[in-house]
């Protein structure tokens, strides 16, 4: 309650007592004190309910602070954060930094340059649109991050060519570009790099453009990434599909030893 308007309350009361006050000094007082303590009983209650609210709104925004929240930094549930390096590194690997520090240095270096990829690295000057309450609840919370990376582009990979001033091409590279056509990063003729970085992104399958091939000078591209790019699948194989393509794979073969070639070709 506001002072003004309890200090208004008083005087108002006060007011309506002063007609009714009798020549006997000792009955007025009494009167005096009751609404006097009448009033302050009254404005305790008010302020008690007040505290009582704030108390309750202070709790459940406790409550809303996630438990992947380092608690020297600060969190406002009204007004989210994405987790900072710290806070991610140890939600991806379920150990605190220190810990992971004690580990070998290539172990919780990869942690943190993930951590760093998908904090920063795949953003660069963009804004980050991705769900990150939802990405830190996931199970696997790497693969969430690439999944909603990949909403936020639409990526596609592309072929980029340079020429030199007289229009000779003089070398190609591939590139992710997003739905709207800018340049987000180009892919390293290095397999594995140039695979990390297409699943950091949340490319998949039908992100490699079908024509790619025809946008590529051979002697200007690496063939070796052209035929990594053409099979590159972000849903890894599973056992049951080895087994299955393995199977079917001896079995064509064995058939193909044992039907005779011109009957083989009548198939």
């Amino acid at each position: 309650m506001q002072i003004k308007y309890r200090i208004d309350h008083l005087i108002t009361e006060l007011n309506k007592l002063r007609p009714t006050l009798s020549d006997d000094s000792s009955s007025n007082e009494k009167r005096f004190s009751d609404l006097l303590t009448s009033s302050l009983e009254n404005d305790r209650m008010v302020a008690d309910k007040e505290i009582k609210v704030i108390s309750s709104k202070n709790a459940n925004l406790e409550n809303e602070i996630p438990s992947w929240v380092d608690p020297d930094y600060g969190y406002d549930p009204e007004n989210p954060r994405k987790p900072n390096m710290r806070e991610l590194m140890e939600a991806m690997s379920g150990k605190n930094v220190e810990d992971l520090y004690k580990e070998p240095k290539e172990d919780w270096q990869k942690i943190s340059y993930q951590a760093s990829q998908m904090l920063y690295g795949v953003i660069g000057a963009n804004e980050d649109t991705r769900d990150w309450l939802n990405i830190m609840k996931a199970s696997d919370i790497l693969t969430e991050a690439q999944e909603q990376t990949g909403a936020m582009y639409k990526p596609e990979v592309d072929i980029q060519s340079n020429f030199n001033d007289d229009g000779i091409l003089t070398e190609q590279v591939a590139v992710i570009k997003d739905s709207k056509g800018s340049t987000l990063t180009t892919l390293s003729s290095d397999i594995t790099s140039a695979e990390e970085t297409l699943l950091n992104f949340g490319a998949t399958k039908e992100s490699i453009p079908t024509n790619l091939e025809e946008k590529i000078d051979p002697e200007k591209f690496e063939n070796d990434l052209l035929s990594f790019l053409k099979n590159f699948d972000n849903k890894p194989i599973t056992i049951q599909e080895v087994v299955v393509k393995s199977a079917s794979e001896v079995i064509a073969n064995k058939l193909s030893q044992e039907i005779p070639l011109d009957e083989l070709a009548k198939l």
